[in-house]
């Protein structure tokens, strides 16, 4: 599933169609339930864009893990798997390509929450 993944991670335009159901849209009222389980350390917040993107702007207390990165998977490993992982890129495509593939790798508990401005359009903090 993975590799089938990355594979497709080097075609950066088209679009992913995430296979799990596991999507939330964030609101102003779920938002702060998200940054509160993450500052609690009940749940991880992971900015699976390149560490350009997420350098120039990304939320407050998100982890950096590149999709498109080799070693996505191994990074991946080190987190624990009963957690939550809220996940999120650009536009929501990245991000569900990563859910399903932390699903593969036995995280139930993931889930996109879509892309950085709509989420911080939301009210979720962006990171100063």
């Amino acid at each position: 599933m993975f590799i089938t993944a990355g594979a497709f991670a080097q075609t950066s335009h088209q679009t992913y169609t995430q296979k799990s159901p596991n999507k939330i849209r964030v609101n102003q009222t779920n938002s702060k339930k998200i940054l509160k389980e993450v500052e609690e350390g009940e749940a991880y917040l992971i900015d699976v864009r390149s560490p350009e993107e997420y350098n120039e702007k990304h939320l407050k207390n998100a982890q950096n893990i590149n999709v498109r990165s080799a070693d996505f998977s191994d990074k991946i490993a080190k987190l624990d798997k009963d957690k939550k992982v809220y996940l999120y890129c650009r536009s929501g495509n990245r991000s569900g390509q990563a859910t399903d593939s932390l699903i593969t790798l036995g995280f139930n508990s993931s889930y996109n929450i879509g892309g950085l401005d709509s989420i911080a359009n939301s009210g979720y903090p962006i990171a100063k």
